[in-house]
């Protein structure tokens, strides 16, 4: 399972997004906390007022004061159970003030005043504590609202602007091509960290394609090189082959050399090529409708079918297309109708069907020799046939995948299915 992706920046964000509201919770519990034990030693401390206005009032005149008709004070006469316990309670009352139901703390406490004993009904205004613990809260919750949305905007700048040449740098790397020398954008940037960036980029490309350069003309020249020994043997061998006198004595040995010097030249083209393939070195993609080439090579192997009496049996629609160098696909459609005949059988036709999203080509035979996972592997021949390379699947297999495509093997009711599928880019 594929884990998701983010921006180098987004991710720092999110980061700094999650220890805002840890750190925004806890600042909300310890300021809603601060502010309760606020609102208690305020009310306390006003209780505390009254109660010595109130008791003190009682003491001096012995009688009860004159008090608002919300606070009440009793003066008790069955004093044999008395419960000295303060209660708190918060209750609804109209306000004297506004003239409307609001939120006051009761206190109920029992006090004795010479020798009697008195019951204190006293309440205290909440209303205004609780007003402002909830201004307080919600100034809190739109700062936090606003610095989520300053965040927010600070990070698309930052992605515009100050990312803006790690971004140009990482689209330059994907447009980089081996062994081209196209014009590179340069970065202005005084970021010291995306100039050395810039820098190490430069060098590495130029490192690659210097390498690549040198690479290239040691497997040119190799394969130059060979050609040439490889010719004059071959044109030496031709002689001796046309002198009837030699071709009596040895004409085994001279046949068997001249086989293989010709597989030895093949091989070097071949991986040369393979080599150019691997290094993208055809890149003149073109939409390619593939019935007409698949046509027009079907016509230079009919004669080679005919021999081995195998029919071709053609289904393709002129809808489907692939983007692919011309060179290549020749490359491709060759191998693969080549080995269907190389490696067929007359027990039915080879098919090739062409539909608008698939390419399908089959034949019959025998059943592979080594698992079918292998097929495509460098040097790994379907027979011992002495003139095959093992190099022609491999490079079939490259050729799609360079080109984003899939090509797949299996093996059913003794016929070879050789398919091939275009891959969406995401």
């Amino acid at each position: 399972m594929n884990k998701k992706q983010f921006r180098l920046l987004s991710k720092a964000m999110l980061i700094f997004f999650v220890f805002i509201i840890i750190a925004f919770s806890v600042s909300i519990f310890y300021l809603v906390h601060a502010m309760d034990i606020f609102i208690e030693k305020d009310l306390e401390h006003s209780f505390k007022k009254s109660e010595f206005r109130l008791s003190s009032y009682i003491q001096k005149h012995h009688t009860l004061p004159r008090v608002p008709e919300h606070i009440k004070i009793t003066l008790l006469q069955d004093t044999t159970i008395i419960n000295y316990s303060i209660e708190y309670k918060d209750t609804v009352m109209l306000s004297f003030r506004s003239n409307q139901e609001e939120t006051f703390r009761k206190k109920t406490f029992i006090r004795k005043i010479d020798n009697n004993f008195y019951r204190f009904e006293l309440v205290k205004h909440l209303e205004d504590f609780l007003k402002l613990r909830a201004v307080i809260f919600r100034s809190i919750f739109y700062a936090f609202a606003l610095l989520m949305f300053g965040v927010l905007i600070f990070n698309y700048l930052l992605s515009g602007m100050l990312f803006k040449p790690f971004y140009l740098i990482i689209e330059e790397m994907q447009k980089f091509r081996i062994g081209t020398n196209s014009q590179r954008q340069n970065i202005n940037s005084s970021t010291i960290e995306f100039r050395e960036l810039e820098n190490m980029v430069v060098e590495m490309t130029n490192r690659i394609n210097k390498d690549f350069q040198n690479l290239k003309e040691y497997t040119e020249n190799m394969s130059h090189e060979l050609q040439t020994p490889l010719t004059i043997i071959r044109n030496k061998l031709e002689k001796l082959m046309a002198d009837e006198i030699v071709m009596d004595k040895q004409s085994r040995s001279i046949k068997s050399i001249y086989n293989e010097i010709n597989h030895l030249s093949n091989l070097g083209k071949t991986l040369n090529l393979l080599t150019k393939i691997e290094n993208g070195e055809f890149q003149q993609t073109k939409t390619i409708h593939t019935k007409f080439v698949i046509e027009k090579h079907l016509e230079s192997v009919q004669e080679l079918a005919s021999l081995k009496n195998i029919d071709i049996q053609t289904d393709i629609s002129e809808e489907h297309t692939i983007n692919m160098d011309p060179f290549l696909f020749d490359i491709v459609i060759k191998n693969l109708i080549r080995n269907s005949i190389r490696y067929g059988t007359n027990e039915g036709p080879i098919t090739i069907h062409a539909d608008k999203s698939e390419l399908i080509i089959g034949n019959f035979g025998q059943e592979l020799k080594f698992p079918s996972n292998q097929i495509f592997s460098r040097f790994r021949k379907l027979d011992q046939n002495p003139g095959s390379l093992g190099l022609g699947l491999a490079i079939v297999k490259k050729i799609c995948d360079l080109n984003n495509l899939t090509i797949s093997y299996n093996y059913s009711d003794n016929q070879h299915w050789f398919v091939i599928n275009s891959v969406e880019v995401v």
